[in-house]
């Protein structure tokens, strides 16, 4: 069994490097095509057209190959990018758009819910432990991996006409951010009832002060009177991090709700799909289902009885 495992491991880091050198490969792309503007602010006339052709690359993945380089323009900031996303998508989806351009979300789907879990962007653009670093003796940026919202962006949000009166929200924060999110719950709909806890297991120095961020927080709030399905008996959790995007939040945190929470489920700034959830954000995967109801749901996932 071991031996598998030692085989699966060496698999998983060759999928890492090639994938590493797959996004170097399109910022040098994207270094070469911003050279070829010789100072000026746009390529020469048909210069983009003419590299569309000779290539077969789209003109939009061009664009995003000149916009990386252009973002990361060093090779310490490269790497700083490269270990902090997992993908050209989340590369893509953290890109600034152009003045103007607004990125697409769709409306948060029709429906009123019994159950709500969010996990907004908060803004952390102007904390210098979270936005620079150093590395190799000088200061570079950090990469965020998603657009960021201000707490008025966020109160915004008309989470109350989603919400059932009887009804449970789930609101994931920080500690920069655990006296707004009070606010946020309100402005919601919601009265806060309890502040959760999950422990993760250190990593070492990042970003933090004294005290390294080892803990995200949820608060717990309810709206009317909905009861819970059953009591739990602590609320701190230790649940694994998840191996994949950054600001995944664990499988265990989904399997929590649904044992204490009645559907039906809305997952606000979800950043993948849930069986079972109807689920609202801008970088969910288009090829999945944009509805539960287009995916095999399970009967406890059952929305009968609800408005």
């Amino acid at each position: 069994m071991s031996s598998i495992f030692g085989v699966l491991v060496a698999l998983e880091s060759e999928i890492s490097r090639a994938e590493s050198a797959g996004l170097r490969t399109r910022w040098e792309f994207g270094r070469q095509l911003l050279m070829a503007r010789n100072g000026k602010r746009r390529l020469p006339n048909g210069y983009l057209a003419a590299v569309v052709e000779v290539t077969g690359a789209s003109r939009a993945e061009l664009t995003y190959r000149m916009q990386f380089a252009e973002r990361y323009p060093t090779e310490t900031e490269l790497l700083n990018a490269l270990n902090s996303f997992r993908s050209w998508r989340e590369i893509v989806q953290a890109l600034p758009r152009g003045e103007g351009e607004c990125r697409k979300t769709p409306p948060i789907p029709a429906g009123r819910y019994a159950t709500i879990a969010a996990d907004p962007p908060w803004d952390f653009s102007a904390d210098r432990r979270r936005s620079f670093a150093r590395r190799g003796g000088e200061t570079i940026r950090l990469a965020h991996p998603y657009p960021m919202m201000t707490v008025e962006e966020i109160t915004a949000v008309p989470v109350a006409e989603y919400a059932h009166d009887d009804a449970h929200l789930y609101l994931w924060t920080t500690q920069r951010y655990l006296e707004a999110s009070f606010s946020v719950a309100r402005a919601w709909g919601f009265e806060p009832v309890k502040t959760l806890v999950w422990a993760k297991h250190p990593r070492g120095f990042n970003i933090g002060g004294t005290f390294q961020s080892a803990t995200e927080f949820i608060l717990f709030a309810r709206r009317g009177k909905l009861p819970a399905l059953r009591r739990v008996d602590r609320d701190h959790f230790d649940w694994p991090r998840p191996n994949n995007r950054h600001s995944a939040k664990p499988d265990g945190f989904f399997e929590l709700v649904e044992s204490v929470s009645p559907g039906p489920y809305l997952e606000l700034f979800a950043r993948r799909r849930r069986i079972g959830w109807t689920s609202w954000g801008d970088q969910l995967a288009a090829s999945e289902p944009r509805h539960p109801s287009e995916a095999k749901t399970p009967e406890r996932f059952s929305t009968a009885g609800r408005g």
